[in-house]
């Protein structure tokens, strides 16, 4: 004689795999936005670091609007497809500069900055610690 699951057996492990993907999915969302996040940060540490060597040697900060311009300026080799980096001079004594990365392709808009003191700033949705 065979023996097979009853139809209450079957519910309750469609209903504890709901509840355990319920509590994963977002979890994964989260671990997802912050790898994105320490990818931005991580090339704007390495555009600062391209931007005071760039200073010491012309004694002036490169201004781009895009990813492509900052590259071929500061002889990098930034790829993302998750971010646009941008960076600008601010008027000052000391000359000051800030570098961007914009989030691209994504309902979940975010800006970080970076300045030449190398503090981070983060604005919008998924502003996790990084």
């Amino acid at each position: 004689m065979r023996r097979a699951f009853t139809l209450l057996e079957l519910i309750t492990v469609v209903v504890i795999l709901g509840v355990l993907a319920a509590m994963a999915v977002p979890m994964f969302t989260k671990a997802i936005e912050e790898s994105k996040n320490r990818e931005a940060v991580a090339a704007l540490r390495l555009i600062r670091t391209a931007q005071r060597m760039y200073y010491l040697e012309y004694e002036n900060y490169v201004t781009a609007t895009s990813t492509d311009e900052l590259n071929s300026k500061l002889d990098l080799a930034i790829e993302s497809e998750n971010w646009q980096f941008s960076t600008a001079r601010q008027a000052g004594t000391p000359v000051n500069f800030v570098a961007s990365a914009q989030r691209t392709l994504s309902s979940r808009q975010r800006t970080f900055n970076i300045d030449a003191a190398g503090t981070i700033t983060c604005s919008g949705d998924f502003c996790y610690d990084w």
